[in-house]
């Protein structure tokens, strides 16, 4: 059986939110998590009045600068959920004693396939034969193949 633990976990991913498997296995462990369910995609615009009593975070899409980490005396750890670390101030989570966690490189599969993706696609002229056909272009040029 799981431990549980008091803390308080908030989640400001929407995404993370709305996920019943991740959402159960939080609330497993931290049963007092609060979920951003109903907050706008592009994240909370009141980041600090949502996080103002949270011991630890899962960190979505919002701006997480230095004026903000700042006002979150009670934060302990930020994790964060997708990919990237540019919404966050590591160095000012650091000097503000928050541990940040993150998983670099799981995106990198499809990042990689997208980049095949492309260059197949620029190599058989893929992307500009639409648009040279409805401009009546679409005979085949010399350099067109």
């Amino acid at each position: 059986m799981k431990q549980k633990h008091r803390a308080r976990i908030k989640v400001t991913s929407r995404s993370f939110s709305r996920h019943p498997v991740l959402k159960q296995e939080l609330l497993d462990i931290f049963p007092n998590s609060v979920f951003n369910t109903d907050g706008p995609p592009t994240g909370l615009a009141n980041i600090v009045e949502f996080l103002n009593d949270a011991d630890g975070m899962i960190l979505g899409l919002e701006q997480m600068d230095r004026q903000v980490l700042q006002q979150l005396n009670n934060l302990k750890i930020i994790a964060k959920y997708g990919v990237g670390l540019d919404n966050l101030d590591v160095e000012a989570a650091e000097k503000f004693g928050i541990a940040v966690g993150w998983t670099g490189g799981v995106n990198k599969r499809s990042a990689s396939e997208q980049a095949l993706g492309f260059m197949l696609g620029l190599s058989r002229n893929l992307f500009f034969r639409p648009s040279l056909s409805k401009m009546g272009n679409g005979k085949r040029k010399e350099g067109l193949s």
